[in-house]
């Protein structure tokens, strides 16, 4: 019998927390670490309209059966995570898009609140593969501008032609846990919106949102990749202000649309905030109860 992957033993901690009871059955086959049919469909049911509808019309494709069960089905899924705990946060929108102005890339930002300026970034049990550091060669000109700015984070970049001979870049920032393109990429969506007054405010909070296993498991190997990542989120947050500022920069010296001010240019990099958070502290964050 093949081993179990880590992130599927988390799934089914966290269903035994959770009392979970069946499988998802398609095709024959009994899917363990998903909720049941039934289950599934009164979840659905219970969900509120304008939620689903934006989960719909991403391309995640997260409550879409196809040969395996839809993504959000699964007990360790972000996006369940995310919305079990932000379904009661009034003005809370999921899957927000935001232009990178990059190539035409979009970010897309699992969380946001308008009224605070907060954007919500979900990992729950996709932190138990190493991130992907394969990205299109489309990032080559910002990776070499970081690296000239020395912000304390330094990018090796390796160019390659991939099978179907497109240019990739194959990028080592250190970090296996913490997917540091991704929030480059939503750097670049929030950074974007702000300058051209796409985003009705001028001061952005980026919450990077990670399940703590430590409550529903005693795996040692789970735990430890978990503390990993938090180390590795932690060490990104003390250069994230200066890592944002940088890709304004860039952006600027790109020709990018801006109808700020130079003061207001400042105030907008100097309001930016990466905030590392798990599921016990999320809520009081959010709610500005929490003292950072």
């Amino acid at each position: 019998m093949k081993a179990l992957s880590l992130s599927c033993l988390l799934d089914l901690e966290i269903k035994k927390a959770e009392g979970g009871n069946g499988a998802y059955l398609l095709n024959g086959k009994e899917y363990e670490n998903y909720l049941s049919r039934g289950q599934w469909e009164d979840f659905l049911k219970n969900m509120d309209k304008s939620y689903k509808q934006s989960l719909e019309s991403s391309s995640g494709g997260e409550l879409t059966e196809t040969v395996s069960p839809p993504k959000m089905a699964c007990y360790g899924s972000s996006s369940r995570f995310l919305y079990n705990l932000s379904k009661d946060i009034c003005g809370f929108e999921a899957e927000k898009k935001l232009s990178t102005t990059v190539k035409g890339g979009k970010a897309v930002l699992d969380g946001y609140i308008r009224d605070k300026g907060i954007f919500v970034e979900a990992k729950c049990h996709e932190i138990y593969s190493r991130c992907e550091t394969v990205r299109s060669d489309a990032y080559s000109g910002l990776i070499e501008y970081i690296n000239k700015r020395n912000i304390g984070v330094r990018v090796k970049a390796e160019s390659y032609t991939d099978k179907n001979g497109k240019e990739k870049l194959r990028l080592n920032f250190g970090y296996d846990r913490f997917d540091i393109m991704q929030i480059i990429c939503h750097m670049l969506g929030i950074g974007a919106g702000l300058l051209c007054g796409g985003l009705p405010f001028m001061k952005a909070t980026l919450l990077y949102l990670l399940f703590d296993p430590r409550g529903v498991t005693g795996n040692r190997e789970i735990i430890e990749i978990y503390e990993r990542a938090v180390e590795q989120e932690n060490s990104f947050s003390k250069v994230a202000g200066a890592f944002f500022g940088c890709i304004i920069d860039y952006l600027q010296e790109k020709g990018r649309a801006c109808t700020l001010t130079e003061e207001q240019v400042k105030a907008v990099k100097a309001g930016f905030s990466f905030i590392p958070c798990n599921q016990n502290n999320y809520l009081e964050i959010i709610n500005g109860n929490e003292i950072l």
